[in-house]
């Protein structure tokens, strides 16, 4: 089973890791960049498989109105129940 979490602390090696496992083109390696991408975003929601991380969302929100997705990866293992669920777990953020 997926469970998702919002803003939960990750380490940056860990979401290296999902990018490097998924078909998205980021700066992996460039460890400061990738945690300061992260840090400098106000909306992630991170997906486990027990203490793995499998897959994350990560974006800028004013949290009344708009929303800009910077990028969603996930492990190529987890890609089909990933995309899945999190669209059933985003429709519970709009609630």
């Amino acid at each position: 089973m997926i469970e998702y979490r919002l803003n939960h602390p990750l380490e940056t090696h860990e979401i290296i890791r999902v990018f490097e496992s998924s078909e998205i083109v980021r700066p992996t390696n460039d460890h400061d960049r990738i945690a300061r991408m992260f840090a400098a975003s106000n909306c992630v929601i991170s997906a486990w498989s027990g203490r793995e991380l499998v897959g994350i969302c990560r974006a800028l929100s004013d949290h009344c109105y708009s929303c800009y997705l910077s990028d969603l990866a996930c492990r190529r293992a987890f890609k089909i129940t990933q995309l899945c669920a999190l669209n059933d777990y985003s429709g519970t953020l709009a609630a």
